[in-house]
């Protein structure tokens, strides 16, 4: 069993090669690939020195939302890179700087417009996640009626960091 005492997330060191971070975004690495190379992905830059991809897992978690996005939704890569670095960047400030582990992200589907809800989502959205938004009238209406989607940003973050805890494992670090 894989070392889970280690939080990939501040790991900015580790390191995965295409294949794994593909396992680990539960996609095919063909998928990954084509991501990388049509610049769709917003990761980190392409390793110069070795000419290949090496991502972290903070780059594995936005492709993960990405794929998850493509895979529930149907929705185009371009159009979900924004969201899913979004939502990776907002887990590492929330969880891995504040020690806060329980992100949702809710996006208005008509508009697009991700909003940030951190703790216990209650059944009701409250009127408090649409002062959040802002101006944003047709967004705030959206999540407000139930016309949004929940990405639950902590159940793939911790599904990333099993699965990349599992690589280590099998590499023997």
């Amino acid at each position: 069993m894989a070392n889970e005492s280690v939080n990939l997330f501040l790991r900015r060191d580790l390191r995965f090669t295409v294949d794994e971070s593909a396992r680990a975004a539960t996609m095919t690495a063909m998928t990954l690939r084509n991501w990388l190379k049509r610049g769709v992905a917003a990761v980190s830059q392409k390793d110069i020195r070795l000419g290949r991809w090496l991502l972290d897992a903070n780059d594995v978690l936005a492709i993960r939302i990405m794929a998850e996005l493509q895979q529930q939704c149907g929705t185009d890569p371009m159009q979900s890179s924004g969201i899913g670095k979004r939502c990776a960047q907002e887990w590492y400030q929330h969880h891995v700087m504040l020690g806060d582990d329980r992100l949702v992200c809710l996006i208005a589907l008509n508009d697009g417009s991700p909003i940030f809800w951190f703790g216990p989502l209650p059944r009701q959205i409250p009127a408090a996640v649409a002062e959040r938004m802002g101006d944003r009238e047709h967004a705030k209406k959206e999540i407000l009626s139930g016309a949004h989607l929940r990405i639950p940003v902590h159940t793939l973050a911790v599904d990333v960091q099993e699965r990349l805890s599992n690589v280590l494992a099998e590499q023997g670090e």
